[in-house]
């Protein structure tokens, strides 16, 4: 695991279960770069565990990841979710 992909787990936006990357809804909001209150707005949960969200921050998040890999001239979500986190972080321990 390299450093990056260290710090987002050790900072709870990564995890793995069964092998497979998971983000918390922090990191799912920052990498289609909306605002972790608006993903919360428009995802809602269905009884059978699964989660669902809203058609306008469907396209917002893919409007914001394309900005996203365009700021980072990359498509690694790795190193667009470590930036973006690490903004995040600055910006929190700021207030």
């Amino acid at each position: 695991m390299d450093d990056r992909t260290q710090w987002l787990v050790e900072h709870g936006y990564l995890s793995f279960h069964d092998g497979d990357p998971c983000l918390n809804a922090d990191a799912f909001a920052l990498a289609g770069n909306v605002s972790p209150e608006r993903f919360r707005q428009g995802t809602h949960s269905d009884p059978d565990g699964g989660m669902h969200m809203d058609a306008g921050l469907q396209r917002d998040l893919k409007r914001g990841a394309q900005e996203l890999m365009a700021r980072y001239d990359s498509a690694d979500m790795v190193e667009i979710l470590y930036g973006e986190a690490m903004r995040y972080e600055m910006e929190r321990n700021q207030s």
